[in-house]
C-alpha cells in the first residue's frame, strides 16, 4: 500500500508540471528567432501537434490515476500516431531528434505495459516520458536563448508549439 501511495504521489506531481507548461504556453516574448533555428521554429503545423501531445499525455495520466488501462492504451496510441506525423521528421536539430526518438520509444513501451495491465511499469515509463518532454523543451529554450545572444525572458516556460 505504501508503494502505491508513493507512486500516486509521484504521479500527482506530473499534473502541476503539465498544467504549468500549458498555462505559461501563451507567454511569448515576440522576439524573432535567429537564422540557424529558422527551419525548426517556422513550423506552422507543430503547434496543434504539441497541443494534441499534451491532451493525449493528460489522458494517459488520468488512466494511470484511475487504473484504466484502456484509457492508458488510447492515450499512448494517440501519442504514437502524433510522433509519426511527418512534421517531426524534418527537424534538423540532432538533439531534438534524439528526444523525439526517446519519447516515441518510451510511449511504445508504455502502451505494451498498459496492454499487460502493469500499472507500476506504465507509471514509471510515463514519468520517464514526461522527463524526456521537459528535457526537450529545456533544450529548445536554451538553444533559442543562445541563438538570440542570451536575450529573452529567463525561466519562461513555453510549449514547443508556441515557438513554431
Amino acid at each position: 500500500m505504501k508503494v502505491r501511495l508513493n507512486l500516486l504521489l509521484t504521479l500527482a506531481t506530473c499534473l502541476p508540471i503539465l498544467l504549468t507548461c500549458w498555462a505559461f504556453s501563451s507567454r511569448t516574448t515576440g522576439q524573432e528567432a535567429a537564422a540557424p533555428l529558422r527551419p525548426l521554429l517556422d513550423r506552422e503545423d507543430a503547434r496543434p501537434l504539441m497541443r494534441a501531445k499534451l491532451a493525449s499525455s493528460q489522458r494517459v495520466f488520468e488512466g494511470l490515476l484511475t487504473k484504466d488501462f484502456a484509457q492508458i492504451r488510447k492515450g499512448a496510441d494517440e501519442l504514437v500516431r502524433i510522433t509519426d506525423v511527418a512534421a517531426w521528421q524534418n527537424i534538423d536539430d540532432p538533439v531534438h531528434k534524439h528526444y523525439h526518438a526517446e519519447f516515441r520509444r518510451l510511449i511504445i513501451r508504455l502502451r505494451g505495459l498498459a496492454e499487460k495491465a502493469n500499472l507500476e511499469g506504465a507509471s514509471f515509463l510515463y514519468m520517464q516520458s514526461v522527463s524526456t518532454c521537459i528535457n526537450c523543451h529545456e533544450h529548445v529554450r536554451d538553444v533559442q536563448k543562445i541563438a538570440n545572444g542570451g536575450e529573452g525572458e529567463p525561466g519562461a516556460i513555453r510549449l514547443l508549439g508556441e515557438r513554431f
